[in-house]
C-alpha cells in the first residue's frame, strides 16, 4: 500500500503540473505495486494451505479452509465498509472525497496511506501476539 501511495502521489503531482501525464506516466508504474500485492497474496494462501494440511488434523483441514474462505468474504465486507466510511467522512462539509470519481480531484494517495497505517497496526498486533504466545509457552 505504501508503494501504491507513493506512485499515486507522483501521478497526482504530474497531473497537476504543466507536463502531460502521457509523456511521463505509463501503465508500467503499476507493475511494482501489483507484483508486491501478488507475492503477498500468494504467500498468504500457500502458507495457510501448508499449515492446514500439515499441522491441523486431517478431519479438520476442510473446516480450516472453509473458515479461511469465510474470512476472505468478511474481509471483503470490511473493505467495503471502510471505503464507504472514508468516502462519507472525507466528503463532509462539501469537501471533495478522497475517493472521488475524478482521480485528479480526490486523494487516493491519502487512502493508500491510511491502508498502510492500518496494515502497520495489524503487523504490530501480530508481533505482540507472537511475543505473548512465546512468553506463555516458556
Amino acid at each position: 500500500m505504501a508503494v501504491s501511495a507513493i506512485v499515486e502521489t507522483i501521478r497526482r503531482d504530474m497531473a497537476g503540473s504543466n507536463t502531460t501525464a502521457d509523456d511521463n506516466m505509463s501503465a508500467m508504474w503499476l507493475v511494482p505495486q501489483y507484483v508486491l500485492l501478488g507475492l503477498a497474496e500468494g504467500s498468504n494462501v500457500v502458507g495457510l494451505m501448508e499449515y492446514c494440511y500439515s499441522e491441523i488434523p486431517k478431519s479438520m483441514s476442510s473446516v480450516a479452509m472453509a473458515v479461511f474462505t469465510m474470512s476472505s468474504a468478511v474481509a471483503g465486507v470490511v473493505g467495503s465498509v471502510l471505503v464507504n466510511t472514508v468516502n462519507s467522512i472525507t466528503s463532509r462539509g462539501g469537501h471533495v472525497s478522497w475517493l472521488s470519481s475524478d482521480i485528479n480531484e480526490g486523494h487516493l494517495d491519502y487512502y493508500y496511506w491510511l491502508l498502510s497505517f492500518l496494515n502497520l497496526l495489524n503487523f504490530l498486533y501480530f508481533l505482540i501476539c507472537c511475543h505473548v504466545r512465546r512468553s506463555s509457552s516458556s
